[in-house]
């Protein structure tokens, strides 16, 4: 199926209908749909479905944009979408109301239908959106939502707002689905919000559904591939088992920059706190630790070890999915992560602006003499990123490239495209969890 260029070629006018009504005024928007093409062109439409998708969205901020994101990745994955927003955030008078009904009354239901063309067969696409406003007794809420799943399709959620443990809604609709896609970037408290992320993965690992991403890490997934194929250089290599601090630095994206961090020790051995967070200069500090030996045998064991799982979506076992080494036998090393906040205006969007990785190598080998950094920078007011290596002799430049910013609808159909289970993202969620748990992880948050 190719729907050509993905432009919306007509929409059925939505309306508003009481929440009980929603499934029965679906099918009749449908058949509306099928009449209005089939007047106009001699044949109806095309129902297409592969998901269900089904979004959460607490925030007024974030309605507008999450319905427009999600009809992009209509535009490749067709299906059911059901918005769930409270009636403050999206009330029916954000949408219009059907004649005769009182927006007033109780819980309702904002209905739509969008149609696309399809190349081949030059016929219309369609897929439909439920927009349920005023989300009312959760019970009630369940009970509607679980009606409206097209049987047979995968269910996927995607939770864009608040995380807390006295969230219910998040419990039922992870049962309901067979893939949770979050957004840390999103959390209003990204210490809590990591840990309930991590306890969620932790369950999950139970039991085969639902899987959970996370878009935060793929944001950064360029940054893990292009650290790792920096130390695929022989020459690097031999620099691993001196790593000893670990600096990244973000604008505005304290989860990234945490789950990054998490990342590359985890991809070290190191993979447990191994103390409090402290201030230094300009920058929070948390110092990780290898995990026991007879831990690291079980895991193995299990299977979780360092070179076990899947990569997320593009990855590759020689890129950044990589088990960059392993300080075993060496229980009193100790890797520093810090996290440095940079203001980089408004010209940039969020996201990691640099990574620099310090080793504290005394006597040379090779061509390298003294203590190394390796570091990335992107560029003020730019996507434009550099990686070089400096030592006691001097710096050169490693390469270039540019990191320009994924769009949320292209992170998010590639969340849904991608493996049931990613097994780096879980080390580092848990290892990310850990850390927003221990005392001073409020001062980077804070910042």
């Amino acid at each position: 199926m190719n729907v050509g260029n993905g432009k919306v070629m007509s929409a059925i006018q939505g309306r508003t209908v009481p929440l009980r009504d929603a499934d029965r005024e679906l099918r009749r928007a449908w058949m509306g749909a099928d009449e209005q093409v089939r007047h106009a062109q001699g044949q109806g439409v095309l129902r297409l479905r592969e998901i269900n998708l089904v979004v959460w969205v607490d925030r007024e901020a974030d309605a507008g944009a999450a319905r427009a994101t999600v009809a992009r990745v209509m535009r490749v994955h067709p299906g059911r979408v059901i918005v769930l927003a409270p009636q403050e955030v999206a009330g029916p008078s954000s949408f219009g109301t059907a004649g005769g009904e009182d927006p007033d009354s109780g819980p309702s239901a904002f209905i739509s239908i969008a149609c696309l063309r399809d190349d081949e067969s030059d016929r219309q696409v369609c897929s439909e959106e439920v927009v349920i406003c005023g989300t009312g007794e959760p019970r009630a809420l369940q009970a509607v939502v679980l009606q409206l799943l097209v049987p047979d399709l995968p269910v996927v959620t995607w939770w864009l707002g608040a995380v807390g443990p006295s969230v219910s809604q998040l419990g039922w609709l992870a049962d309901a689905s067979d893939r949770m896609i979050m957004d840390a970037q999103s959390f209003s408290d990204p210490a809590q919000g990591m840990q309930v992320l991590s306890k969620m993965l932790s369950a999950s690992r139970e039991t085969t559904r639902p899987a959970l991403t996370d878009l935060s890490w793929l944001r950064a997934a360029p940054w893990r591939k292009l650290i790792a194929e920096l130390f695929e250089a022989p020459e690097r290599r031999l620099l691993l088992g001196d790593i000893d601090r670990v600096v990244v630095e973000h604008d505005s994206a304290l989860p990234q920059a945490l789950l990054f961090g998490a990342w590359f020790g985890s991809r070290l051995g190191f993979d447990r706190a191994g103390g409090d967070w402290w201030r230094q200069k300009d920058a929070w500090r948390v110092r990780l630790s290898p995990r026991a030996e007879h831990q690291r045998v079980e895991d193995d064991r299990r299977g979780n070890g360092q070179n076990a799982g899947t990569t997320g979506p593009n990855e590759r076992r020689n890129g950044y999915g990589l088990s960059l080494a392993s300080p075993a036998s060496d229980m009193g090393r100790s890797l520093v992560l810090e996290l440095r906040r940079a203001t980089r205006g408004t010209e940039a969007a969020p996201g990691m602006v640099g990574v620099s990785v310090h080793t504290n190598r005394a006597a040379p080998v090779e061509d390298f003499e003294g203590a190394q950094t390796i570091y990335l920078r992107r560029w003020t007011h730019s996507y434009s990123c550099v990686a070089c290596t400096r030592g006691d002799a001097a710096e050169s430049t490693l390469k270039g490239l540019e990191l320009p910013p994924d769009e949320d609808w292209a992170l998010l159909s590639a969340a849904i495209e991608s493996r049931p289970r990613d097994r780096l993202f879980e080390e580092a969620a848990r290892v990310a969890g850990e850390l927003a748990s221990l005392p001073g992880a409020d001062g980077p948050r804070e910042e």
